[in-house]
């Protein structure tokens, strides 16, 4: 038999020397691969008192949003002895115009109901829809499906009698999505309007010991509606407030995209498009 020839193509020697080196059972270091670190990455080795310092110069919705970043995060900004302070900070650091806290509210709830755009039921963004007396944001999905918020229809038969069963869905605040309705009269398309369910169980609880008519019925009645009258009231600022914010906002994007139409058109003219775009413009 003749003798094999030697390879003179180096990749292959190169690839026969690999493979002997794959044969050999010496353990091997395996290389740890670190992790890159965000731009946020310093914040685990800075001070808690430092890391404070910085949060409480952001705005809410800012603070919201790192909350949401990492368990570590969360559990800081969420912790009334440690960030209380700071919710406060970036809340009093927004501009003037800004209503008080809402009495009995946390300063992250407050700011997610001001400043996020999620429905708290199903966190669906964007959503614009608020209802105030509610302290609470939903999505149309979740206000016509009918565990949060119900029509006259839906409750009419869990209460006896017409009249009493009227008159508890007209003592809470009735909503249209979009907005809450303005009721002028005792009189409304079934299912036009909306309550929130749980209060409607609240108030059939409340009066369900009384009799319809009497003394004491009447002055839960009055009371009730005095109690609905003050909370519509003392929505008004926030919705006032949330109204001119969006409606700042609306004027500045048109003023943008202005802006940049006008940017758009003067560099095609300097480019010898004059003529063209008089011909198109004269369209518009």
């Amino acid at each position: 038999m003749s003798a094999r020839r030697r390879s003179n193509n180096p990749a292959a020697s190169a690839k026969k020397r690999s493979r002997s080196d794959d044969d050999d059972n010496t353990p091997r270091k395996r290389v740890k691969k670190t992790k890159k670190t965000g731009k946020l990455g310093f914040l685990k080795e800075a001070p808690l008192d430092v890391v404070l310092a910085i949060f409480s110069y952001v705005e809410p919705l800012d603070l919201l949003r790192l909350s949401r970043t990492t368990k570590d995060l969360r559990a800081l900004l969420m912790s009334r002895e440690s960030s209380s302070g700071v919710w406060k900070s970036a809340r009093l650091g927004m501009e003037p115009g800004l209503p008080p806290i809402i009495e009995g509210m946390s300063e992250p709830r407050y700011a997610s109901l001001m400043f996020d755009a999620h429905c708290h039921s199903c966190l669906k963004t964007p959503t614009k829809c608020i209802m105030w007396e509610l302290r609470m944001r939903l999505c149309k999905a979740c206000f016509e499906k009918g565990d949060i918020m119900a029509s006259e229809s839906e409750l009419i038969g869990k209460v006896k009698g017409r009249e009493r069963a009227w008159m508890l869905y007209y003592l809470l605040p009735q909503f249209k999505y979009g907005g809450k309705a303005r009721v002028d009269s005792n009189v409304l398309v079934a299912g036009s309007t909306r309550v929130h369910r749980v209060s409607h169980e609240r108030l059939a609880r409340e009066s369900a010991g009384m009799g319809y008519g009497t003394d004491e019925y009447e002055t839960w009645v009055e009371r009730t509606m005095e109690e609905k009258r003050v909370l519509s009231t003392s929505c008004k600022p926030y919705e006032e407030w949330v109204t001119e914010k969006r409606e700042a906002r609306a004027a500045e994007l048109v003023s943008l995209r202005r802006r940049r139409f006008e940017s758009i058109v003067t560099r095609l003219k300097a480019d010898g498009w004059e003529d063209e775009l008089e011909m198109g413009l004269m369209k518009y």
